[in-house]
Parts: C-alpha cells; structure tokens; sequence
C-alpha cells in the first residue's frame, strides 16, 4: 500500500503555505454546482446576475430539499436560528451556499477561499440579494492572508474543506483560525470518517481524493483525536459528534473551553438545542413553565416532522438531539 501519510510537495522552507494553496487552487476552481456536475467558477461570472441568481438557487434547492435533504437541508434546518446575529468565518466557501444561506437568516460571513472567482461570484450574489453588508471575503493566497482576520469570531464553518490537505498543512491553518475563535465559539465542520478510507480500500490520500473528489490533490479522513491534535493546545467540549449517509460523512460540532477558569462567557454549554428550566419560587411553582413545555412540544413535533420524512436518514443525531430536549443522557 502507499504511503498515505506523503505530504511531500505541500511545503516550502519559508513556510508561506502557498505551495499548498497552489495545489488546492489548482482543483477547487473547478467547484460541485449540481449534485451530479460541477463548474468552473469563471464561467459563473459570465453569466448576467439575475440569471445566475437562478442558477444558484436551484442548485442549492436541489441540495436542500427533497431526496437530497440530507445533503444540507438539515444543517439549515439546524443551525439557522443558532446562526443569526452570529459572527461566522465560513472557510472554504465555495460558492457561498451556506454563508448566503446564513447571511439570509441574520449572520455575518467572512468567506475565506483559495480561488478569487468562487469569493467574486459570493460577491455578485450577496450584493444581488441586498447581503453585501453582511458577507465580507477574504482570497487566501497564503497563510499570511489570514492576517486579514482582526476579530474574534462566534463560528468556524468548515464544510469539507478541512480534509483536502495533509495534516500539519492543516494544522497551521486551524492554528490561526482557532486563534480567532471567542471562548464559548463553535467549530463546526463536516469531514470523511476513517471507516470510508477503510471501506474504500486504505488507498493513499492523494489517490483517494482523485476518487473521491475527482482530482482532489488530497483527501484525509477526520475523527475527533485527529480533530483535538489538529487544534491543540486550544480545547473543546463536544456538542455533537456522529456519522451519517452509510458512514460516508461525520460531523462535528465543537464548543471552545475556558483554560482559565473564568467562566463569563462560557454559557453556551449545550447549544443548540438546550433550554433551561426557571428556578422554583418558594411554594414550589415554576414561573413560565407552561411556555417551557410548549416549548419542548414544539421542538419534539419539528423532530417527529424530520423523523417522518422520506429524506431524513441521520438518525443518531436526532435520537442525540432528542435526549437533550428530554435532559437525558
């Protein structure tokens, strides 16, 4: 078997990391638009504005709704109340499916990319919807270009574009963003889990992302060892963590600790769907406790609602999500 484990040409001595971010710019403008087709982000920026506004609307439709609701459906059924009003990074945007999704419902998105036509295509689509003051870009050249971040920020967002690059390349990166991540933030990412790489025959990593991903210079499985040694000494608590589609995807969602002990602005222990019973008074009522069970009520429909559906295959997130509701384990 090769040497999966190869990172060689990924490097230079000044550690820029634009050796890497060449290889991954060489593929990714060339990014997934339908489920079975893919475009080249120049050809997009052909197209007049309305017309590519409807083109990328029924493309991410056609990844949301439907048969394909697992694809993103949930995660915006998910997240999309947790996200307004949030300061995002979304870090491999892409063609800014999730940021404009979530600049849609209040978020504001600084969308970081490897190709500068992907972040002018989010440009032309943010300013065509009226976002343009809630996402900002960032074309990442190379590692210094993340000086650009002068914030702390309430959300990582790495969907899938943490797993195209060996693991130390990786490791600065995260390094830097985890930097910029507040106390109680959330890194949120999808990756590929080893049981795939097992399942697909142990290949080396760049001969499984030219299968998996069509020419992908690398593609590298995730768990949450590898996740806490990619972003160590920083630590995070687990909010969810699970493998979905046939253990083609996992997922995971993380809560950034407090080292020092003062937990001021570490209250966002549970997330997304916690909610916290009001103290008792004296005679033992609790005040507001209808609107608590109705609220639980309506969070336990919303689930059965997903539960039902055709498309809805991630069962042990919702059976995790639900035992949060009920206060179990």
């Amino acid at each position: 078997m090769a040497n999966p484990f190869n990172e060689q040409g990924w490097t230079e001595p000044n550690g820029t990391g634009r050796q890497g971010f060449d290889l991954l710019r060489s593929k990714w403008h060339e990014v997934p638009f339908h489920s079975m087709d893919r475009m080249y982000s120049r050809q997009l920026l052909e197209i007049p504005a309305e017309q590519l506004n409807q083109l990328w609307q029924k493309a991410l439709d056609e990844q949301r709704l439907g048969m394909n609701y697992d694809v993103r459906g949930w995660y915006y059924e998910l997240y999309h109340q947790f996200m307004s009003g949030k300061k995002i990074i979304d870090y491999g945007s892409g063609l800014g499916f999730d940021a404009i999704t979530f600049a849609s419902h209040g978020a504001h998105v600084t969308c970081i990319d490897v190709v500068e036509n992907n972040l002018k295509v989010i440009k032309r689509l943010a300013e065509h919807r009226g976002l343009q003051n809630q996402i900002t870009t960032i074309y990442l050249e190379e590692l210094s270009s993340l000086k650009q971040l002068n914030d702390r920020y309430d959300v990582v967002w790495c969907c899938g574009s943490m797993i195209h690059s060996p693991f130390q390349f990786t490791r600065n990166e995260c390094q830097i963003l985890a930097d910029h991540l507040k106390i109680g933030g959330r890194w949120i990412e999808l990756g590929y889990p080893e049981q795939r790489w097992l399942n697909e025959g142990k290949m080396s990593f760049e001969d499984w992302g030219d299968r998996t991903d069509g020419t992908a210079p690398w593609v590298e499985w995730k768990d949450l060892s590898k996740i806490n040694r990619l972003l160590e000494p920083f630590q995070f608590d687990i909010v969810l963590y699970f493998e979905f589609h046939r253990s083609e995807f996992n997922w995971f969602d993380l809560i950034k600790r407090d080292t020092t002990g003062n937990l001021e602005n570490y209250a966002q222990k549970k997330a997304v769907f916690q909610y916290s019973l009001p103290a008792e008074t004296e005679n033992g009522d609790v005040p507001g406790v209808e609107n608590y069970q109705k609220r639980i009520r309506d969070l336990e429909s919303d689930l059965a609602g997903m539960k039902n559906s055709t498309s809805w295959k991630l069962t042990a997130p919702l059976r995790a999500i639900s035992r949060m509701i009920k206060g179990g384990k």
